[in-house]
């Protein structure tokens, strides 16, 4: 049994597949892509399920062959007319010193107090980190062991309103 080396995501939102692999080793993001599927909708806004899913293993196979690994588990983010998304940054003063893992986990976790204690009816989705600031610098990728007077995080948030299905 070989062990995987990428946390492999797909995403389908109202318009768009997003797919992206993750470095386990580093948490790097070593592929990403996004494509658009409305051509599969017809005018009576029905999907086409036998295009989209050739869409899908298209899209496999080339980031296979681009992280040189098989894909064999996928974590599927899939967004309904009741998901919406939250854009937030929060910002620490990092006094000049390296800006770590924790940093960043700390200003997400902050960022997830925020979000739930000003909605309580909601469960949340996925968070995906946009971007970090570093003293005014915007990176696409944690910027480990830099110095930083200032560093922020930009983050999108999927959410869902809570839907029991047996009364409490």
């Amino acid at each position: 049994m070989s062990k995987k080396n990428f946390d492999i995501y797909l995403e389908f939102n109202y318009s768009k597949l997003n797919l992206a692999a993750f470095n386990k080793l580093n948490n790097q993001l070593e592929y990403y892509k996004e494509q658009s599927y409305k051509s599969y909708i017809n005018s009576d806004q029905e999907l086409n399920f036998d295009e989209l899913q050739k869409l899908v293993e298209t899209n496999i196979i080339e980031m296979e062959r681009s992280i040189d690994e098989f894909v064999k588990d996928i974590y599927l983010i899939i967004e309904t007319p009741q998901t919406m998304s939250i854009q937030l940054s929060v910002i620490k003063n990092n006094e000049g010193k390296n800006i770590t893992k924790q940093d960043a986990l700390y200003l997400i976790q902050d960022a997830k107090q925020q979000i739930l204690k000003s909605h309580l009816d909601i469960r949340i989705l996925h968070i995906i980190v946009e971007n970090y600031v570093s003293d005014d610098v915007e990176y696409k990728f944690l910027p480990l062991e830099k110095n930083s007077k200032k560093f922020s995080i930009s983050t999108s948030w999927s959410k869902s309103k809570v839907i029991s299905l047996f009364p409490l």
